[in-house]
């Protein structure tokens, strides 16, 4: 019997990508943002962070796209992520909290609303598209690494990605469908064994240590994502 161990990160599903050859301040080639039509609302410096939106047709393709930044203190240049909230979670909500500890880290956040969010907070932004790793979360995660160059004091060879898809996973591994993953919470940092047969089938599955803390920590995390 085989057994697959998915550890899920304390805080970070993050991907971190550093351009070595270009200058600190030299933007990554291709970048289409039009910061006439980024409009920020409020300060990022603060402990709320700033509101934006963003309304613009970029190469033939519109934008409609709102969500939070939070920024250091100082004038930089700060390495910076792009924040993106699980299923049912918001800018506002979960991508907030995770800005405001990255911004004890000295980095700049922006998070933008995606399309997994309630229906009603995501009502009239643009590219639409599916939930999870759809076509259009990816222009809207690409249009907000963009806007970063709107921002200033942001190192632009310096910008990681904070996200993951184990929800995906998991709806795939355990034959879940939509609705069901849905009311799937998995909690942060406690290992997920899954055991399979010869034939590389699922025969179960379970979280590592006591069952009691990883159920709370579940709890903690449905939780979050209502918000």
């Amino acid at each position: 019997m085989r057994s697959i161990i998915r550890s899920v990160p304390l805080l970070l599903g993050i991907l971190l990508a550093v351009a070595v050859a270009p200058p600190a301040w030299s933007a990554p080639s291709g970048i289409q943002a039009n910061c006439n039509a980024f409009t920020v609302v409020g300060d990022p410096r603060t402990t709320n962070g700033a509101n934006w939106t963003y309304r613009s047709t970029d190469a033939g393709l519109t934008y409609a796209l709102e969500g939070v930044l939070f920024a250091p203190a100082g004038t930089g240049p700060f390495p910076a992520a792009v924040v993106s909230h699980g299923k049912g979670g918001t800018p506002r909500g979960y991508s907030a909290r995770m800005a405001r500890i990255m911004v004890g880290w000295g980095m700049v956040a922006i998070a933008p609303m995606y399309t997994h969010a309630p229906d009603a907070e995501d009502q009239g932004n643009l590219p639409d598209g599916p939930d999870g790793a759809s076509a259009a979360n990816v222009q809207r995660t690409r249009k907000a690494r963009e806007l970063l160059a709107c921002v200033g004091g942001v190192d632009l060879t310096r910008v990681a990605a904070h996200g993951n898809s184990l929800r995906a996973l998991c709806m795939h591994l355990d034959s879940l469908d939509e609705e069901a993953v849905t009311q799937l919470n998995i909690p942060t940092g406690i290992p997920l064994v899954y055991s399979l047969d010869e034939n590389l089938e699922v025969t179960g599955s379970r979280y590592l240590g006591d069952a009691e803390a990883a159920a709370k920590a579940a709890a903690a995390v449905a939780s979050e994502t209502s918000q």
